[in-house]
């Protein structure tokens, strides 16, 4: 179930798909997963995923996620986390640990509990809160 009405705060997505990824490599057989793969595994939409994918694989200097190449066009995309990602991972978590938020702009202390989502205009509409809002999405 995907949530509509509800988005992510600052790096917010990309902890938590860098976290999906690193998860479902490290404990099972797979070497690399599909967007669709991780979508079912966060609770996120696929196309959501699909694009930020796209995104934090396009960075020019250090990518955080690698893309593998397809059989065909019929077979999706691979997607593993690059030794640059893992290092990003540490330093979110650790982030998150302290009470900091993911902005890496942001030198102030926050509470431990942090929100990780926010309902937006649409889920405003519909009556979302914050707590409804990350029960939607999973959290």
């Amino acid at each position: 179930m995907t949530a509509t009405g509800v988005s992510h705060l600052y790096n917010q997505a990309k902890y938590r798909i860098l976290k999906a990824i690193y998860e479902m490599t490290k404990k099972g057989d797979l070497t690399s997963v599909t967007a669709k793969e991780i979508a079912e595994y966060t609770g996120m939409g696929q196309h959501n995923v699909e694009d930020r994918l796209s995104h934090y694989s396009k960075r020019v200097k250090k990518p955080l996620i690698l893309r593998g190449a397809r059989k065909s066009a019929c077979y999706p995309y691979k997607y593993r986390v690059s030794e640059a990602g893992i290092k990003w991972l540490r330093v979110a978590y650790n982030r998150r640990q302290r009470g900091y938020d993911l902005n890496f702009k942001h030198l102030v202390c926050f509470p431990k509990w942090q929100p990780k989502v926010k309902p937006n205009k649409r889920g405003l509409e519909a009556g979302l809160d914050l707590e409804t809002a990350r029960e939607a999405v999973g959290l």
